[in-house]
């Protein structure tokens, strides 16, 4: 016998009822008393199984979101062509997505800007305490190709 997928997700803004998410091939619903807060940081309402994967256009549509996603955090800097310093160092943002979004390097005529993508809040502090204390370690590059950050 084959088994079945079934595909998990969230729902972030309210409980869900009729009319409030696709009719079709729903498992299971399961509304909480209050919003909960996943392991991830998402804090959500609802918990809803399908019997197949939802397309991009339902989970904006519903605002939901799959169980395999989690935020994760991006570090903006900019690095001078001249002597290597680093100015405009930042958490920029974070993004709710299933797969870490890719990481840029995209040069002016003065400046190499970087934009890193990491799992967590704890990671981009880190890395950007070691960015205002030492500067951009000569291995850096290196750390992050052989990690596949880049």
């Amino acid at each position: 016998m084959e088994r079945k997928l079934n595909y998990k997700y969230y729902c972030r803004t309210f409980n869900i009822g009729p009319g409030a998410c696709p009719p079709n091939g729903i498992v299971r619903i399961k509304n909480f008393k209050k919003r909960k807060t996943m392991p991830s940081g998402v804090t959500v309402w609802a918990e809803i199984i399908y019997d197949h994967e939802l397309t991009e256009n339902d989970l904006e549509a519903y605002d939901f979101i799959s169980s395999e996603s989690k935020y994760y955090y991006c570090i903006s800097y900019s690095v001078s062509k001249d002597d290597n310093s680093i100015f405009d160092s930042k958490i920029k943002c974070r993004k709710l997505s299933k797969e870490r979004p890719t990481n840029q390097i995209v040069a002016d005529d003065l400046y190499f800007h970087h934009e890193i993508w990491l799992e967590s809040r704890e990671e981009a502090e880190s890395l950007l305490r070691i960015l205002e204390v030492r500067g951009v370690p000569e291995n850096i590059m290196d750390d992050l190709w052989e990690n596949e950050i880049y």
